[in-house]
């Protein structure tokens, strides 16, 4: 018999931030959560001088107003296009790249409605890899950044030895919109299914390479005029 609990690690939330809290789950059984098409969550609005921030318990997006020391000009081409940045959490995986080791990560993706790289004025990235069960246990990458970019991403690696286990990742993304952009609709969250049980070798699921996605938060801008 399986028996899974669920519980909430908090976290706190800056700028243009979308924050993914984890979920504990209790499982000795070496098998991944069911995978969903994906569950849309409606989120709650809270508005402050300057920002406006969206949670729904366990994710929350909080968008400031463009820097316009920093923010640069929508460029003439991007004029009248909306723009869509999408914060994915990833599965926790074992590396493809580092050998012995679990990874996990996140990443942010900004592009035109109509295709192609979209800039905004600032992008900010932290990522926790969490051991859910047994023994609770999280790993905390810093918070990266840059300006004018239209793409970020994050991750944190851990000795296969702190598996096999059931893991999660958090990712807590910040963002300002180019100058002369607005958030046009509230941002829409899908769920895939969060944790999933990873181990080196034997002790692993078969999918524990795979690194598909199991949270995304989608914000979409417009141009202001």
């Amino acid at each position: 018999m399986r028996t899974r609990a669920l519980c909430a690690v908090p976290l706190a939330c800056a700028l243009a931030l979308i924050s993914l809290r984890p979920a504990h789950a209790n499982s000795t059984a070496n098998q991944g959560e069911p995978q969903s098409a994906g569950s849309t969550s409606t989120l709650t609005e809270k508005r402050s001088e300057g920002a406006v921030e969206y949670t729904d318990g366990q994710s929350s997006v909080k968008i400031l107003e463009p820097d316009g020391s920093k923010a640069e000009s929508a460029s003439p081409q991007a004029k009248g296009r909306y723009v869509g940045c999408h914060l994915k959490v990833h599965y926790v995986h074992v590396s493809h790249h580092v050998k012995g080791t679990i990874n996990g990560t996140a990443t942010v993706n900004c592009k035109y409605g109509g295709g192609g790289k979209a800039s905004v004025s600032s992008l900010g990235l932290s990522y926790s890899l969490i051991r859910v069960s047994p023994n609770n246990k999280q790993w905390a990458a810093g918070m990266v950044n840059n300006s004018n970019k239209s793409k970020i991403a994050n991750n944190r690696g851990v000795p296969c030895s702190e598996g096999a286990g059931r893991f999660q990742g958090w990712a807590r993304a910040e963002m300002t919109p180019p100058k002369g952009y607005k958030m046009s609709t509230p941002p829409t969250k899908k769920e895939y299914g969060k944790t999933k049980w990873v181990g080196c070798g034997d002790d692993g699921d078969p999918q524990s390479s795979s690194k598909g996605v199991s949270e995304e938060i989608t914000v979409t801008f417009a141009p202001i005029d």
